[in-house]
């Protein structure tokens, strides 16, 4: 009977402890670190009791590509050879490797031209969405993240001198109508701001944005969850 009770004693410690540190890490303040470039691309980090841990990219894509073959050496040479059907028509169309590649890389050209833009808008459209139809419960729960060392450059670049100052004109009134009706729902705290006129082109490409989001472990789980759905019935995702 003792020793029942002394494996018991054990038990409730354990789960105790469990419970402790899951109250703690629940109460514990998470940063989420969001950025894009259009130099590298997306990437998120979280910090979490001191620690960051990365979300994207993940490393393992790198390493991958470095070793494509089996122990990261170079491929055999018999299997560099192509079959001896492709090598006795090499004219044919769906055997031209050479118009296969210059679509593929024209096609990949295009979409990275316009992804950034489309990208940038659809969360812009999608984040002021999910804001306005917070109210009670979840206003309280987004007025508690703090959203801060926000940092936006965007060169903005048009036919002629003319176009490029129209332009900014328009994406400076549509981001700050946007922005205005953000800030009622987050604390927005912007470390840099910047709409530059590109007339000559050369800062095409140099676009970023980045920003962190500091909120209680359990705050960030519940907004989450909340944008998670809100994000599903709006068919965003």
């Amino acid at each position: 009977m003792a020793v029942l009770w002394l494996i018991l004693k054990v038990l409730l410690w354990i789960l105790l402890g469990l419970l402790a540190l899951l109250t703690a890490t629940l109460l514990a303040p998470v940063t989420a670190e969001l950025g894009w470039s259009g130099e590298k691309g997306t990437w998120a980090n979280v910090r979490v009791f001191g620690v960051r841990i990365r979300l994207f990219p993940r490393k393992e894509k790198a390493e991958k590509k470095k070793s494509k073959t089996p122990g990261g050496g170079k491929a055999p040479k018999g299997s560099a050879k192509a079959p001896p059907e492709q090598e006795k028509a090499p004219g044919a169309a769906g055997n031209d490797p050479q118009s296969g590649r210059k679509k593929t890389a024209a096609g990949q050209k295009a979409a990275k031209s316009a992804a950034p833009e489309k990208r940038f808008e659809l969360t812009l459209d999608a984040v002021r969405g999910i804001a306005g139809t917070a109210g009670g419960f979840m206003g309280k729960v987004l007025a508690a993240l703090r959203v801060h060392h926000i940092r936006v450059y965007l060169p903005v670049h048009g036919q002629d001198a003319a176009a490029t100052a129209l332009a900014v004109g328009r994406l400076h009134a549509v981001l700050g109508a946007a922005l205005g009706a953000l800030q009622n729902f987050f604390r927005l705290e912007f470390a840099q701001y910047e709409l530059e006129p590109d007339y000559t082109g050369e800062n095409a490409g140099k676009a970023f944005f980045s920003c962190k989001i500091t909120a209680h472990a359990i705050i960030m789980l519940i907004a989450c969850i909340w944008a998670l759905v809100r994000l599903k019935k709006q068919h965003v995702i």
